[in-house]
């Protein structure tokens, strides 16, 4: 997150509590492109942090607005995941889980897969979760 784009989002408040336009959301998009995470819930407590700066109120962890946040952020990366699965013909919560590795650890990930390493990854963690499932 760059103090530019935070500077951004802070012209936009007086806009907020009146009429403004659909391109002025592109301020919103570029703050949470350049805050560079991939989480979902990281992405939605900078929601709240910057609905927080936005309305001048803190919007706390159990607040409506915070579901709503919440909500909003987790359907956008579980949106995403849903795509891809539909694409590559994949059950969207077996890749989730092919993927978690990865969701959870941006700062350290582990090491990239090959295709055959993911497909075998994936079917794993298929058989897995039919097992949760039928327990």
């Amino acid at each position: 997150m760059s103090i530019k784009t935070e500077l951004a989002l802070l012209a936009l408040r007086p806009l907020i509590a009146d009429k403004y336009e659909l391109s002025e959301f592109d301020e919103f998009h570029e703050h949470f492109q350049d805050f560079g995470r991939w989480e979902w819930i990281e992405i939605a407590n900078e929601g709240r942090r910057i609905w927080s700066l936005l309305y001048q109120e803190e919007v706390t962890y159990h607040s409506a607005q915070s579901a709503l946040i919440h909500a909003v952020s987790a359907q956008a990366f579980y949106g995403a995941l849903d795509v891809v699965s539909a694409a590559l013909g994949l059950d969207s919560q077996v890749l989730a889980c092919t993927l978690g590795p990865w969701t959870d650890r941006q700062d350290d990930p582990p090491p990239a897969m090959t295709l055959d390493n993911f497909m075998q990854t994936y079917q794993e963690e298929a058989c897995r979760l039919q097992k949760e499932l039928s327990a």
